[in-house]
C-alpha cells in the first residue's frame, strides 16, 4: 500500500495551503487549515483537498514515487504510461470512472512516456493558459523540495463537479459546456508546435525548442539530425502507436488466453491498418486522455481541464478515438463544436481505435500487479476493452 507523504508532513502541507490562500481580508492572518483529505482516484500523484477555518479550501498536487501506483509497472516492465489512463489524478469526481488507462509505451520515453512530474504540469499549465484554455488557477508551486519533501502545486478548488456527472444528472445544462469544451479542443488542435519539423512528443519538451535536450528524449536535442517529421530517427505518430500496440498485444496475449487465441489475427489487423495510413505533415496539441471525468465545471459553466501533464503534440485522431469512446452519444456534438466532425483521417481512426482498446487491456492488468485499490473497476475496464478488441474487424453476425 502506498503511504502518502501527508502522513509525515501534515503540518508542512497545512502551512503551504495557508500561505497560498492568504488572509481573507487585507491585514489579516493566513487561514488555519482544519482538515486535509486525500481525494480518491489519483494513481500517479497525490491529490489532497485542504479546508480552512474561514470556510475556504484549496487542492494540493504532490509528485513523488510514494504517490505513484505506476512506479512498479514502469520499473518492472521498462515501460511508461501515456498519461495515467487508469484514472485521473485531479480534484473532482475522484472515482476515476474514465475508461482511459495507462496507454503504456516504451522505455525510450517518447510521446507516451510516463507523465508524472511537476515540470510537465507547469509547462502544460502555461501552454494551455496561453491559449485561453481554462485550467485550475495556480496559487502556489515549488519544485525545489525546500518547502515540502516533494514538488507540489496548490490550485483553486473547483467544487462544481465533473462534466461526466453533469451529463448524467442534467444533460440540458451540460450541452453548452460540451460546446465550450469543443471550442477549447478546436483551439488546441489549431496550436502547432513552435518550430518547423517538430516531432511528436510531450509539449513541455517540444515547446522548449529544437536545441533543448529533453529528459525523456522527445525534444530534438542539440545533436539531433535535421528532422522532417518522418525520418527513421524521428518516427511519425502512427509508428509510435503501432509499436506500442504490438507490445500491448503481446503482453495482453501472455496474460489472457482469449487474447492469445486471437493474437495472430489482431497483429495482422494492426499492420493492415498501419499500412493504410498515409504520411502527412503537421501536428496538433492534444490533452491525451480527455474524458468527461477530466473536465471540471466552474461556477460560470466553463469547462476546466485537469490531469494535464500528458499534454503533447500528436495526431488529433489519437485524441478523438478516446473522446468518441468516453463521450459516447455526446461525441458528435463535441466533435462538431471542435470543427472536426468530417475532417478526421479514417485510416488513422481505425488503427488508433484498435490500439486504444489493446492499451486498455494491457495497461490495467499491469497496474493490477501492484496494490491499486479499485481492482474491480480496473478489471471492468479490461473486460470491456478486451471484448471490443476481439470484435474489431469482425463482421457482426
Amino acid at each position: 500500500m502506498l503511504r502518502p507523504l501527508l502522513d509525515a508532513n501534515h503540518a508542512a502541507l497545512a502551512d503551504l495551503v495557508g500561505h497560498a490562500l492568504g488572509p481573507a481580508a487585507p491585514g489579516g492572518r493566513a487561514p488555519e487549515v482544519t482538515a486535509v483529505e486525500r481525494l480518491r482516484g489519483g494513481s500517479k500523484k497525490g491529490v489532497y483537498r485542504a479546508h480552512t477555518a474561514d470556510g475556504r479550501s484549496a487542492v494540493v498536487y504532490v509528485w513523488d514515487p510514494a504517490e505513484d501506483y505506476w512506479t512498479h509497472a514502469v520499473g518492472r516492465a521498462g515501460q511508461a504510461d501515456h498519461d495515467d489512463q487508469a484514472g485521473h489524478d485531479d480534484q473532482a469526481g475522484h472515482d476515476d470512472r474514465g475508461e482511459h488507462t495507462d496507454h503504456t509505451a516504451h522505455a525510450d520515453t517518447g510521446p507516451f512516456a510516463h507523465a508524472n512530474s511537476f515540470r510537465l504540469f507547469q509547462a502544460a499549465h502555461d501552454r494551455l493558459s496561453g491559449l485561453g484554455v481554462r485550467v485550475p488557477r495556480l496559487l502556489l508551486a515549488d519544485a525545489t523540495t525546500t518547502r515540502f519533501p516533494a514538488p507540489f502545486a496548490v490550485v483553486e478548488d473547483l467544487r462544481g463537479g465533473t462534466l461526466e456527472d453533469l451529463l448524467d444528472t442534467d444533460p440540458g445544462r451540460a450541452g453548452p459546456v460540451l460546446d465550450r469544451l469543443g471550442a477549447m479542443i478546436g483551439a488546441m488542435h489549431a496550436a502547432a508546435p513552435p518550430y518547423a519539423g517538430a516531432r511528436c512528443g510531450k509539449a513541455a519538451y517540444i515547446d522548449a525548442g529544437p536545441d533543448t535536450a529533453s529528459p525523456d528524449g522527445t525534444g530534438a536535442g542539440p545533436d539531433a539530425a535535421p528532422s522532417d517529421g518522418a525520418g527513421p530517427a524521428d518516427p511519425p505518430c502512427e509508428a509510435h502507436v503501432l509499436a506500442r500496440a504490438l507490445d500491448d498485444l503481446a503482453e495482453a496475449a501472455a496474460r489472457d488466453p482469449r487474447v492469445h487465441a486471437d493474437q495472430d489475427r489482431l497483429r495482422a489487423l494492426l499492420n493492415e491498418h498501419a499500412r493504410a495510413v498515409r504520411p502527412r505533415a503537421g501536428l496538433s496539441l492534444i490533452h491525451g486522455e480527455l474524458g468527461p471525468d477530466h473536465v471540471l465545471v466552474d461556477d460560470d459553466g466553463q469547462p476546466v481541464l485537469v490531469d494535464i501533464e500528458g499534454l503533447l503534440y500528436f495526431d488529433a485522431e489519437w485524441e478523438h478515438v478516446f473522446l468518441r469512446l468516453r463521450f459516447g452519444e455526446h461525441y458528435p456534438r463535441l466533435a462538431r463544436a471542435a470543427g472536426v466532425l468530417d475532417t478526421l483521417d479514417e485510416p488513422r481512426m481505425r488503427l488508433y481505435g484498435l490500439a486504444m482498446h489493446l492499451s486498455l487491456v494491457a495497461g490495467p492488468l499491469r497496474l493490477l500487479d501492484g496494490d491499486f485499490p479499485d481492482r474491480e473497476f480496473m478489471l471492468g475496464i479490461v473486460e470491456h476493452n478486451l471484448h471490443e478488441a476481439l470484435a474489431y474487424g469482425r463482421t457482426p453476425d
